[in-house]
């Protein structure tokens, strides 16, 4: 995990890292930035940081394992009880603040989708971080930071994280044994390792997913009329049917790339295929197609008939021939 974090959030595991090495730690982070950043990840490694021998967090010592497991007595983690984070979860954490520790060292506190809070809780968080008291730290953790009470964001320090690098991501879901073409294609529509995870266990969006690898061989082989026909079932749900275009939409932005470099951006398990198709096509016709799969998505969201908008999709990517 350190390695992942170290590739994707460089510059705040500097920040950390150095305000740790020359004593200027302050007493609560405000973490925020889009859903699936390393936020919660970056969390448990600045408590790990605090506590692990070593230079950076081992991830195998005693300290390290109790952290992860969210067993470290020193170490608080909070998380919204129901829909919010209630009043009495952050009482509750001030009284275990007031007692003395069993053990020693610095007291974390790592509050996951502070965004949650209810306004008694939230107050209640503020009049315990307008009083710091020493070797206490705290990680507030939120996707939006537009949605914070600003008296909160005014006594913490900010940190913004990125979007999770994709090329990182599909790397972590490969190292869990999932294939190529899976791979390819989760780290295109999610951005990160659970929400890809929750995708591929979802039926219906797994095979979904499959019929790109199905459409792209047909493509190859000139042969995509009755590709609706066979897989309309599946496709007739527009949520299924979404998410084919946005696939759809990715092959044809590859088949393009090929086209002027070589390169692919998303396919790479389809590389060679995709170099086949792109011989048939000139520039300018494949930039037509992909504007035609964006309009159709955009028609999604209205009341349309949904087999024959995509009939005529199709009709139009084999060049208007039936």
């Amino acid at each position: 995990m350190y390695t992942l974090l170290k590739e994707s959030e460089p510059k705040v595991l500097k920040i950390l890292e150095n305000a740790k090495k020359n004593n200027r730690l302050s007493h609560v982070y405000l973490f925020s930035g889009p859903k699936g950043s390393l936020k919660k990840e970056m969390a448990f490694n600045f408590a790990m940081m605090l506590y692990c021998k070593e230079d950076t967090p081992c991830y195998e010592c005693d300290n390290c394992k109790r952290i992860l497991e969210n067993k470290h007595l020193n170490v608080f983690y909070i998380e919204p009880d129901g829909q919010s984070v209630k009043k009495e979860q952050i009482l509750k954490l001030q009284e275990e603040f007031s007692k003395t520790s069993l053990i020693e060292g610095p007291r974390i506190y790592i509050i996951n989708e502070a965004e949650t809070m209810s306004v008694q809780a939230a107050n209640s968080l503020l009049k315990f971080i307008e009083e710091p008291q020493p070797d206490i730290y705290g990680i507030l953790i939120c996707d939006d930071l537009d949605s914070m009470l600003p008296t909160i964001i005014s006594r913490s320090i900010s940190v913004k994280f990125d979007p999770i690098n994709k090329e990182v991501l599909k790397r972590d879901l490969l190292n869990e044994g999932i294939d190529l073409f899976l791979a390819d294609s989760l780290s295109y529509l999610s951005n990160c390792k659970l929400d890809a995870i929750s995708i591929l266990e979802n039926d219906a969006k797994n095979n979904t997913i499959m019929l790109i690898k199905k459409y792209v061989e047909l493509l190859k082989n000139n042969n995509t009329s009755l590709f609706y026909r066979g897989n309309s079932e599946l496709l007739q749900n527009k949520d299924n049917m979404a998410l084919f275009l946005s696939l759809l939409e990715a092959v044809y932005r590859d088949i393009y790339e090929i086209k002027l470099n070589g390169n692919v951006l998303v396919f790479e398990s389809l590389k060679d295929d995709l170099s086949q198709i792109s011989n048939n096509y000139k520039e300018k016709e494949i930039i037509n197609y992909l504007y035609s799969i964006l309009d159709v998505g955009k028609k999604l969201k209205y009341n349309v008939n949904v087999e024959l908008m995509f009939i005529d999709l199709l009709i139009e990517l084999r060049g208007g021939k039936i």
